[in-house]
């Protein structure tokens, strides 16, 4: 949806193949929607994945099909796994705040776990917390000009 909405505010269009479904998340799913990518008349020249492990999963697609990385395609993964930097080239990736994430699921939590102890009527409300990320970027996305 976020992807949509900036490409709608830019007044940008794209393709809708250039969204591909990965419901496990996996290396596999990765690997599978790169190829579904590659094989479109025009490709894209970079992939925002929503997970590092599908990144992964692009690049040894892209690989595989004799393209490199950025050069050909670069690869921007989500979550800014440990591995991420160790993997050839390093993987730019939003990082998720992972710690913090935890720290504030268990504030809300025991805020929850209080109101109803005084009060086991008490209707309690859904809190959304946004935390911020950080893009880390590394070669698979840096293009030499």
């Amino acid at each position: 949806k976020a992807y949509r909405d900036v490409l709608k505010t830019h007044s940008l269009a794209s393709p809708e193949d250039y969204l591909q479904p990965c419901l496990t998340g996996s290396i596999e799913d990765g690997l599978k929607a790169m190829t579904n990518l590659l094989a479109l008349k025009e490709r894209p020249d970079g992939i925002f994945a929503n997970h590092d492990l599908l990144a992964m999963g692009a690049i040894q697609a892209i690989r595989k099909a004799g393209l490199r990385i950025p050069q050909d395609i670069a690869v921007i993964g989500f979550g800014n796994w440990a591995y991420s930097p160790l993997m050839e080239p390093p993987l730019s990736s939003v990082d998720q705040p992972g710690f913090l994430m935890g720290q504030e699921a268990a504030k809300l939590l025991i805020r929850q776990l209080e109101l109803a102890e005084k009060d086991e009527d008490a209707v309690i409300q859904p809190e959304t917390k946004i935390l911020k990320t950080k893009l880390i970027v590394r070669e698979s996305s840096l293009r030499k000009r």
